[in-house]
């Protein structure tokens, strides 16, 4: 796997990860990435950024937060600055709806938003409204059944 960042070839290696959460900080001991030797870009499998997606799932169950979530709620627990929530709203990254001249965010959505992978075809589409959460299934299953055919293809078995 390339860098993204600087193109050059990444190598596998066990790493801690540190994360810092309302004021606490979490080491994630033992975390296989794919590490960057120019400049220390890291990058976990699908399996390790799930466990730590669900500590983070834990912790926001905890009532920390409401329900329903205004911008900086959001910009507190994604970490980032409110301005970032802003344009994600715009660009269609997370939903949330507008009550007078403020917008609110379910829980459950900046839940989603954390679990999806930005590189999916579903999480495109659904980050850019073209996705109910109800076709959501349907087209996780159709992109499955292409990656299927493709890597069958790729080992030269006939398609189906």
């Amino acid at each position: 796997m390339k860098c993204p960042f600087c193109g050059t070839e990444m190598v596998k290696r066990r790493v801690d990860v540190d994360r810092t959460w309302k004021g606490r900080t979490i080491t994630f001991r033992d975390i296989l990435a794919e590490v960057c030797p120019d400049c220390g870009e890291e990058a976990y499998t699908a399996e390790d950024i799930e466990v730590m997606d669900s500590f983070i799932e834990g912790t926001l169950k905890d009532d920390d937060y409401p329900r329903l979530m205004n911008v900086e709620e959001v910009s507190s627990f994604l970490r980032v600055t409110p301005q970032t929530v802003y344009n994600m709203l715009r660009d269609g990254r997370i939903r949330a709806s507008k009550v007078g001249r403020e917008w609110r965010f379910p829980r459950e959505t900046v839940l989603e938003f954390l679990r999806m992978s930005p590189n999916e075809p579903e999480a495109v589409m659904y980050r850019s409204g073209e996705l109910m959460d109800s076709e959501k299934g349907a087209v996780k299953e159709a992109v499955s059944r292409f990656r299927a055919r493709l890597k069958a293809k790729r080992r030269g078995e006939p398609g189906k």
